[in-house]
């Protein structure tokens, strides 16, 4: 005879807490998320490998960030996998962090330092000053070193899903969120400032400097709203793991940002000549007047199919650039001419 009794969990296993959902949930929805963001930027990759050659140096790093960002995808999958499949029913699974503390506090903080490192350089190559870049990167740092050092609290206490709240070193959560909001705020005010600098006369470049300002803000706006939420979270929903869902895509959002800002050159490109009929190349074109060289961070576009010689622009501008397509150089701007007036500048 069928019985309706409901199965008892085996001798020693801890019986299911009736708030489950609300411990579990959290984390799945993070590492679905985050495999939605690591679908995003293989795209991102594919775009990049298909239309630029740029120098070695930038190919190794964009391929090193795609790499890092596999496996940590691939470590919260053996996580999904551990908790709630080998481990269903089973809360001393919830209660293991397994690889967690090494797939997102770790390689996640790791992915947003190379994020920023990558911004941070294109500050230095915009306004040609180290102390703005390396004050932005000692901030970004201080966030990877409170994520880091939660990790290791948490696989030290071993820690799990269902205890993460009691795991946390609050101060270094503290360091971890607020210094990726600040820096990232920092970076992108920056950016802006520098970008709308260099505007000039020619409505053509203004629109690109404009769609640059707006791209860096709405890069560096993910992550730290994300940050933002986690803080809020943790506070506002105590002995739950909601806070926890936000900082999984959280490293995932700087590789993004990367790829965009890299592969955004090209619509860039596309998007001018088209609204003006202009053959410009280049990611970020420069500004007439005497405000000195204006540079979109990672110079060369070094897009295939690209040749050195002299393009015709709208507006009676002519642009003389020099390049190679192959080996991704600086695309200089030798002559920019605009009925008759004639100046020394610099994509």
């Amino acid at each position: 005879m069928a019985s309706n009794a409901t199965a008892l969990p085996p001798l020693g296993v801890p019986p299911i807490p009736p708030n489950i959902t609300q411990i579990a949930t959290p984390v799945l929805v993070g590492i679905l998320v985050s495999w939605a963001f690591w679908g995003m930027l293989l795209v991102q990759v594919y775009i990049y490998a298909s239309l630029f050659r740029d120098k070695l140096l930038i190919q190794f790093f964009v391929y090193v960030v795609f790499l890092i960002d596999t496996a940590q995808t691939l470590m919260m999958a053996v996580d999904a996998f551990y908790w709630f499949s080998s481990g269903f029913g089973d809360l001393r699974h919830l209660g293991n962090v397994y690889l967690s503390s090494f797939d997102v506090p770790i390689m996640g903080c790791l992915l947003a330092i190379l994020g920023q490192t990558f911004l941070c350089y294109r500050i230095y190559v915009l306004g040609q000053k180290k102390w703005i870049p390396i004050l932005l990167f000692a901030i970004c740092f201080m966030s990877l070193v409170g994520g880091w050092y939660n990790a290791i609290r948490g696989k030290i206490l071993s820690g799990g899903i269902s205890t993460a709240q009691a795991t946390i070193d609050i101060r270094a959560l503290y360091i971890w969120l607020i210094s990726s909001v600040v820096g990232d705020t920092g970076i992108a005010a920056t950016m802006a400032y520098l970008l709308l600098k260099s505007r000039g006369t020619y409505k053509t470049t203004d629109t690109v400097i404009n769609r640059l300002v707006i791209l860096t803000m709405e890069t560096n706006a993910v992550s730290a709203i994300l940050a933002i939420l986690t803080l809020a979270l943790y506070f506002a929903a105590p002995g739950t793991s909601y806070f926890l869902t936000p900082t999984y895509p959280l490293g995932k959002c700087y590789a993004n940002a990367l790829l965009v800002t890299l592969n955004n050159r090209h619509f860039l490109l596309v998007s001018v000549q088209s609204a003006g009929g202009s053959t410009l190349r280049g990611s970020v074109f420069s500004s007439g007047q005497s405000r000195g060289k204006f540079i979109s961070g990672l110079n060369s576009p070094g897009m295939i199919g690209e040749h050195p010689g002299e393009f015709p622009s709208s507006a009676g501008v002519k642009v003389t650039t020099f390049s190679s397509a192959t080996h991704g150089d600086s695309f200089h701007l030798d002559k920019l001419e605009s009925h008759g007036d004639t100046r020394a500048n610099h994509f």
